[in-house]
């Protein structure tokens, strides 16, 4: 029998989340297992060890270059065709993800989602997209995709797809915030670098792999018509033109996300930072 085998990290700060998660899974809703990841694992392992410089950092619980290293080993655990649901750990299911197995299979087994309409010349910053190969205007004006939710099935080129990802990330110039050190500046409209994510994001254009429609409540205003519930949160308090919507991805909203990073003070903080940079790039578009 394929297994449907969710994953998911945490450090101190995660735990409670964590469990969280995991217990919103046990209602099942199309899994069949799980494998719960924490820091005190890590620390055992040679990777660690390798790439503490990183690790240790306190962002990210280590700029989160544990995520394709987690979804590695659990791929060389599953059998062939297994699905593996990599979560993070502010999420809670709040429906069947089962309609996303058929879609993965059909597409080479491989789910990465959308994030919104953020460029990567705003999230990320020149030394990634250099080291990456990417210092073009078509890596600049794409759309970066989520990485805090994918699903994905165990196939040779899956593999491969998620090592390159990990030997990107384990390259501290690529998935910290250290300052650019190849003679380049970040680009007009960037805001922060995005790590993980963006080191994805620059891949799926890479392979030209399509994105679906991110399945929490911030993906909301790309649905369908058919899945759209009235008074159902949407960002910018109404639904994205059809260009915009999402026609390869029918399903309900499936998960929703618990522990928005930026509010409160975090939030003021965030905004009086990057205030300038934010309505510069308001008035380019």
């Amino acid at each position: 029998m394929i297994k449907k085998i969710l994953i998911s990290y945490s450090n101190k700060k995660y735990s409670i989340s964590q469990k969280r998660l995991l217990k919103s899974a046990k209602r099942k809703y199309g899994i069949t297992n799980h494998i719960k990841y924490n820091e005190k694992w890590l620390k055992k392992k040679k990777f660690y060890n390798e790439n503490t410089f990183i690790l240790s950092q306190s962002r990210g619980a280590g700029y989160m270059i544990w995520k394709p290293f987690i979804i590695l080993e659990t791929l060389n655990k599953v059998s062939p065709l297994d699905y593996i649901i990599y979560a993070d750990s502010d999420m809670v299911f709040m429906k069947s993800i089962e309609p996303l197995f058929k879609i993965c299979s059909d597409n080479n087994g491989l789910m990465i989602f959308d994030n919104s309409t953020h460029k990567n010349s705003t999230w990320t910053k020149r030394d990634c997209f250099i080291l990456m190969d990417a210092d073009k205007e078509e890596y600049y004006d794409n759309y970066q995709c989520m990485s805090g939710f994918i699903v994905l099935q165990k196939r040779d080129w899956v593999i491969h797809l998620m090592t390159e990802w990990l030997e990107y990330a384990r390259d501290y110039r690529n998935s910290t915030d250290s300052e650019n050190e190849l003679g380049y500046p970040n680009l007009l409209d960037f805001i922060e670098h995005r790590h993980d994510q963006s080191i994805l994001s620059i891949l799926y254009k890479k392979y030209n792999l399509p994105l679906f429609r991110d399945p929490t409540q911030y993906g909301n205003q790309y649905k369908l018509l058919e899945y759209r519930v009235e008074g159902e949160f949407l960002i910018s308090n109404r639904y994205e033109n059809q260009n915009l919507i999402k026609k390869n991805s029918p399903y309900d909203t499936l998960l929703e996300i618990m522990d928005v990073p930026l509010h409160g003070n975090n939030l003021i903080s965030f905004l009086k930072k990057n205030v300038k940079k934010i309505l510069r790039i308001l008035k380019t578009n």
